[in-house]
């Protein structure tokens, strides 16, 4: 998602309820984003001998690529705080399932292969699913100016050449090392100034790191509030976190 390197942002409170009541009216009662604790996971019955892959081309049927299943899938692992990307719903897509291959990994007896069955349907769906560790969350720090980022000295880990192009590299920093980082603060500086309850003019891009709402929900940000800018700082840097390890400096243009 590709932003404007200087967004015009709502900075009055008056003007930001406005601005949150507008985004709002605009999407129908029944597409509405709820809180998670307003949110009810259904999960549709699987039948024995069904299979979910990215294709059908060599799976006897019952085989499918898309549906309700799918949908309860990626929705189970979100909610879970297992990070699926950008992706469908309701889509059995690339990024879905890498992600059921590194759920499967976590999850031995489930196999290898990054297809759903009905074992792996019923490990993800269950409400005793066993999620990954989410990073503790961290006091965020209070960046407002652009002075305070050029201050921080020393190497930046998010900007090494491994961390521009590994997904694996951008694994080995931190939350820490990243909400700290030099680059993370001229993002929130000029994203934001720094402002975790602030909204864009056009209501699209919200909180501290500015992230849109399909980006939040995809990323599981819905474990902790409906929209980003209702939630903490510091778990608005949780979600911006997985949003950068997932995809580097990319969503944010004031990066460059």
């Amino acid at each position: 998602m590709q932003r404007r390197l200087a967004p015009r942002l709502v900075a009055s409170s008056g003007a930001l309820v406005l601005a949150v009541v507008a985004s709002l009216s605009a999407v129908s009662p029944a597409a509405a984003v709820m809180a998670p604790e307003a949110v009810r996971l259904t999960v549709p019955a699987f039948p024995s001998n069904l299979v979910l892959a990215t294709t059908c081309a060599s799976i006897p049927d019952p085989c499918r690529t898309s549906g309700a299943q799918v949908r309860a899938v990626q929705s189970a692992l979100v909610r879970r705080g297992w990070v699926i990307g950008q992706y469908t719903p309701g889509v059995y897509g690339s990024t879905t399932a890498a992600t059921v291959k590194r759920y499967k990994t976590a999850h031995p007896g489930l196999g290898p292969s990054n297809m759903v069955g009905p074992r792996t349907y019923a490990s993800i769906t269950r409400s005793s699913a066993t999620t990954p560790a989410s990073p503790a969350p961290t006091t965020s720090p209070r960046f407002t100016r652009i002075e305070q980022c050029l201050s921080i000295g020393g190497t930046d880990p998010t900007t090494t050449a491994a961390a521009r192009t590994s997904e694996s590299a951008r694994r080995g920093v931190t939350l820490s090392q990243f909400v700290r980082s030099r680059m993370g603060c001229k993002v929130v500086v000029r994203e934001s100034g720094g402002n975790c309850r602030i909204v864009s003019a056009s209501g699209k891009y919200q909180g501290r790191w500015q992230l849109d709402i399909d980006e939040w929900l995809s990323l599981g940000g819905l474990a902790f509030a409906g929209r980003p800018h209702l939630a903490t700082c510091a778990q608005q840097d949780i979600v911006a976190y997985r949003n950068w390890i997932d995809r580097g400096w990319t969503p944010w243009t004031t990066a460059y």
